[in-house]
């Protein structure tokens, strides 16, 4: 649910998110440098006319980007976002005001990092449960468990035990090396 309505005017998507490159984020930026991301899933239908192509998208999380300690006092005209775009070699969004330009995550991780459950939950295609017991931005070479279905969710909903092992509910995979 969104806090408040948004002029929503700058749009930048990854359609290669996560470690396996198949899923695609949408980030779109308010006027003020508020960022909505949101997940896309499509969907294959069959309809009278053959396979039709429907998807969903799930608001992943709203988030502000201008900082007022480096950029100056938090004036209407010094917040007006006026470019978006994403670096996929750093993982970030490159977002210009007026006064200057700013790096943001394009997620924030950390937040879920001392519980699988919610790191899983998140949906967030960026993130990803370590074998060690933390939630990290995924990069390659990276063992990791993730839940994009809901199923931990599903099963952490219908019972109130506790999940099952990350193995019965997740997919644990390595990433290969980059060559």
């Amino acid at each position: 649910m969104l806090r408040r309505s948004y002029q929503l005017r700058k749009i930048v998507a990854d359609n290669t998110a996560g470690p396996g490159r198949n899923y695609t984020v949408v980030f779109l930026g308010s006027d003020s440098g508020t960022v909505l991301k949101f997940l896309i899933r499509a969907n294959l239908s069959a309809g009278s006319s053959g396979a039709r192509a429907r998807g969903h998208s799930l608001l992943l999380e709203e988030f502000e980007t201008y900082p007022s300690d480096k950029c100056g006092k938090d004036g209407t005209g010094e917040r007006k976002l006026l470019s978006m775009e994403l670096d996929k070699a750093t993982g970030s969004l490159l977002l210009a005001f007026p006064p200057c330009v700013v790096r943001a995550p394009v997620a924030r991780c950390h937040q879920h990092s001392t519980c699988m459950k919610n790191c899983l939950a998140s949906n967030d295609p960026y993130c990803g449960w370590t074998p060690e017991g933390s939630c990290i931005f995924l990069e390659r070479n990276t063992r990791y468990c993730e839940d994009l279905e809901g199923l931990a969710r599903r099963r952490s909903s219908s019972s109130s035990s506790p999940p099952p092992s990350s193995s019965s509910f997740s997919q644990q995979t390595q990433l290969p090396s980059r060559v």
